[in-house]
């Protein structure tokens, strides 16, 4: 998919430069319609993660409009259960660590 290999590429980048990881930042904004992120602690509350799997791939996520931003971590536990069986990347975090506040950028 165009997208990931995209995304793939800023993310490398991202971890040489902190400009790179502001044209991270500035892709996901223009990828997602959902709300602007300011840093990737915005994923916390689950509703732009969701909107960037739904961006990627039309369909994968039918229940977005109900997901609930005070139930985060259940969001978060459904989201990432879809990813390895349609993208094959597997989870790195839990659901638990992906809502932590203190989680910031990886």
């Amino acid at each position: 998919h165009p997208l990931v290999e995209d995304l793939s590429v800023l993310i490398s980048l991202s971890y040489f430069s902190s400009s790179a990881f502001d044209r991270l930042l500035r892709w996901m904004n223009e990828v997602l319609s959902e709300k602007e992120m300011t840093n990737f602690s915005d994923w916390n509350e689950s509703l732009n993660f969701g909107a960037f799997l739904e961006t990627l791939s039309p369909g994968l996520v039918p229940e977005i409009s109900e997901l609930y931003p005070l139930k985060a971590s259940e969001n978060i536990c459904k989201l990432v259960k879809k990813t390895p069986e349609h993208f094959g990347v597997p989870s790195v975090l839990t659901a638990e660590e992906f809502t932590d506040p203190r989680v910031d950028e990886l």
